[in-house]
């Protein structure tokens, strides 16, 4: 009899652990059905210059990108079609280089299978890159390059250029320093530079100014004494140096200085960053050169997103890492592109640009826009406030401000 008891008991713990067994398994299934899926990754390929006399500018944007990637990634990343991406940057330098970027180009593309570029920011370099990133890829791309034949369907340009700066920037001169009506233009040799040049030439002789000189240099020069020579002898009132790279710039500043030129140095149309310009330049060189960017970015004049996109690009790149707009263009670029990818919820790039055209840009400095429609017939080009700093005793102090132009 205790036998069988013990046999029944036995049967029902069996039979319980069985029940509880697949209970357990249900539970199981059900939990694994509710889990979030693992996201996918979106490459985005990021080519600047990251190294030469252009470094500065590319390890400014690219801090800026990746300041980005961490906000877009920290609330979740990219969502599109139900299914989450989180975003990744491929580096590469591009050396401000088009041979250089024409390779980059295609191994983003055909190795990588990007769909997406932050850069170049070199005219001279998205041309070269046009054959890989319109046909037959429709690349999106978001740069900082200036010419109008950045203004493509596929590609955004997320600075102002010189044809939206340059005739604020004249007016500005004008109304600052009176007494000025001559003009050198010096440039670099270039499809960028030249693009940048015959803009600024026009511009200023439509404002009133004589362009006494228009002289062209070779990237990587380093002894710029004799193209200095021939520009302080047509003694000019200001000598306006394009969009030349900030350690060219500095250079030539120096030379100009070390030959006696007294007058106004600018680059009105782009930026230089403080603390190098004036090492490489000497402080009585720098003295009184005017470029069109922030004072700084820790000032109280920043908004509160420019200090702590700044804030944390230094805790990245180091407390000496070089300061320039692009940092800002960068951030916004990258960011602003993530928001029309999830808006259009699709990766087709056509309906991507049309969202991104349209797009309330939310650039560190405040609520922006792309304009361009009557200029280049097709609205790419970010229109922005711009500001005028000049070095004084060795810093940066804002003198002025504007809005572009670019209807």
């Amino acid at each position: 009899m205790e036998t069988r008891k013990r046999r029944i008991v036995e049967v029902a713990i069996v039979s319980s652990l069985i029940q509880l067994t697949v209970l357990l398994l249900a539970i199981g299934v059900c939990v694994g059905q509710t889990q979030t899926p693992k996201p996918e990754t979106l490459v985005l390929g990021f080519m600047n210059p990251l190294s030469g006399g252009a470094a500065a500018w590319g390890t400014a944007s690219l801090g800026g990108a990746e300041v980005a990637v961490e906000d877009i990634n920290a609330k979740g990343g990219v969502t599109v079609q139900g299914k989450r991406y989180i975003m990744r940057l491929i580096v590469e330098d591009d050396k401000y280089n088009p041979e250089v970027a024409m390779t980059i180009g295609h191994k983003f593309v055909y190795r990588d299978k990007v769909k997406f570029f932050i850069g170049p920011m070199g005219s001279a370099l998205l041309e070269a890159l046009l054959p890989v990133i319109i046909t037959p890829n429709k690349i999106i791309t978001a740069t900082t390059a200036f010419s109008p034949i950045a203004k493509t369907k596929y590609s955004f340009v997320f600075v102002s250029s010189p044809a939206e700066k340059g005739p604020s920037f004249f007016r500005f001169l004008q109304e600052k320093y009176p007494k000025t009506s001559s003009i050198c233009i010096v440039y670099p040799n270039d499809a960028s530079g030249i693009s940048v040049k015959d803009t600024l030439t026009k511009l200023g002789k439509a404002a009133g100014f004589t362009v006494v000189g228009v002289e062209a240099y070779e990237r990587g020069t380093s002894d710029f004494y004799p193209l200095m020579s021939r520009v302080t002898k047509m003694k000019p009132d200001i000598i306006e140096y394009c969009n030349s790279p900030d350690g060219d710039v500095a250079l030539m500043v120096r030379s100009g200085y070390e030959l006696g030129y007294k007058g106004l140095n600018t680059i009105g149309t782009v930026d230089a960053d403080f603390v190098k310009f004036v090492r490489i330049a000497g402080k009585e060189g720098a003295e009184g050169f005017i470029m069109c960017r922030p004072a700084a970015y820790d000032s109280p004049d920043a908004t509160p997103k420019e200090r702590d996109i700044f804030g944390r690009y230094l805790q990245k790149h180091g407390k000496n890492a070089p300061v320039s707009v692009v940092l800002m263009s960068h951030y916004g670029a990258t960011w602003n592109l993530a928001r029309a990818i999830e808006k259009a919820n699709t990766f087709d790039p056509d309906v991507i640009v049309d969202v991104l055209e349209g797009l309330n840009l939310e650039m560190p400095i405040g609520i922006c826009r792309f304009g361009g429609q009557k200029t280049y017939g097709i609205k790419r080009q970010l229109v922005e406030p711009i500001f005028y700093t000049q070095i004084k005793d060795g810093k940066g102090v804002l003198i002025g401000k504007a809005l572009g132009e670019c209807p």
